[in-house]
């Protein structure tokens, strides 16, 4: 459900206020590393500066490189750490990926950041137990990270935990309310708790912020149909028409969604249908006379 997993953290991450309750960090110990002389701190800011120019240009490799100068220049650069970690995962070297987040929760166990990243990695690696324990962590260090909330539902979700995963991910909306694919997965969610008013409401807000957003347009077309109203299914269906006309499905449900919501008889949406196979022959030329 969660897009952009290798989001790059460039400024550094302020440290968290202390919890009353400390959190417990789900990773191996490492031994700490000396402090860095101030001058090696300024260089090391530097070279992930560096490192995150090439990295947005592309050059994997190189800002590895960097990053690798960074963290040997001043071993406890968290940030440094946080970096390589993300720029390992683009390259799939997910075992080099968990050193490095791992080294920056020893450097500093509440790091927000860290947790959020690391949690991401084990979601991707189908670890859904750790990476919900990761992610809560993050949320513990850190209550206001929108991204984290999201990432939170998204693996509860995976868990089957249907009415849990919404909690979160409407905690972030409203930290966020104009990400319109977190509004889109709420109202996926919503759906699938049988909640089709919320539902309606959360795809409406998609179709406010993206008004061409295919899938929303798919959505509310398919729950104003589950509603049994064809007159309100209608609409988002014949912007889909309008915006995927080669979408033969959809031009046949709106004929057949025609039919019901009255207008049309039966005889015109049946000539209509012969047209609309025309049109198609004429795309799809080749015609099969038995099934293979």
């Amino acid at each position: 459900m969660f897009k952009n997993l290798l989001s790059r953290i460039r400024p550094p991450a302020p440290s968290p206020a202390p919890l009353d309750t400390p959190v417990a960090t789900p990773v191996a110990a490492v031994a700490s590393a000396p402090a860095a002389a101030p001058d090696d701190v300024v260089r090391a800011d530097a070279l992930v500066a560096q490192g995150n120019d090439r990295e947005d240009a592309g050059e994997l490799a190189q800002a590895e490189a960097l990053y690798r100068e960074a963290v040997a220049a001043a071993p406890g650069h968290a940030r440094g750490h946080l970096n390589l970690g993300i720029v390992l995962v683009a390259q799939g070297d997910a075992d080099g990926a968990t050193a490095a987040y791992e080294r920056v929760l020893a450097i500093d166990p509440r790091h927000a950041f860290g947790l959020y990243n690391y949690a991401r990695l084990a979601f991707m690696q189908r670890d859904h137990a750790r990476a919900l324990a990761l992610v809560e962590a993050a949320i513990a260090a850190k209550p206001d990270f929108a991204q984290a909330l999201a990432v939170q539902s998204t693996v509860l979700d995976s868990l089957g935990k249907l009415e849990e995963a919404i909690v979160p991910l409407q905690a972030s909306l409203d930290l966020q309310p104009d990400n319109a694919g977190n509004w889109f997965n709420l109202a996926l969610l919503l759906r699938r708790v049988d909640r089709r008013d919320d539902a309606e409401v959360a795809v409406g807000r998609v179709l406010e912020l993206d008004p061409d957003n295919l899938a929303a347009l798919e959505v509310a077309m398919r729950i104003q149909t589950e509603f049994g109203f064809a007159d309100r299914a209608l609409p988002p269906l014949r912007k889909l028409v309008q915006l995927a006309p080669m979408a033969w499905p959809h031009r046949s449900f709106e004929l057949m969604l025609m039919n019901f919501a009255g207008g049309v008889s039966a005889e015109e949406t049946f000539r209509r249908h012969l047209d609309l196979a025309r049109d198609l022959e004429r795309e799809n030329p080749v015609r099969f006379d038995r099934w293979p």
